[in-house]
């Protein structure tokens, strides 16, 4: 499941803790760019998010020119 939120759903939060689905958070703004990129047959798109906060991995850094 990729989803920027999840609320308070029981049957999800109980399938997540036992390993029955696996999910993904992200921002709003990146999930739209997601759908957005997807249905305009981009494959890859940069967002800034998380940049320079704790959620940033040092893997997940990517340099880019230009």
């Amino acid at each position: 499941m990729i989803a920027s939120y999840i609320g308070e759903n029981k049957v999800f939060e109980k399938m997540y803790l036992s390993g029955d689905l696996s999910l993904e958070l992200i921002p709003q703004g990146t999930m739209a760019e997601r759908c957005a990129s997807g249905a305009a047959g981009i494959p890859a798109f940069y967002t800034p998010a998380a940049y320079g906060t704790v959620g940033k991995s040092a893997t997940s850094h990517r340099a880019t020119r230009g």
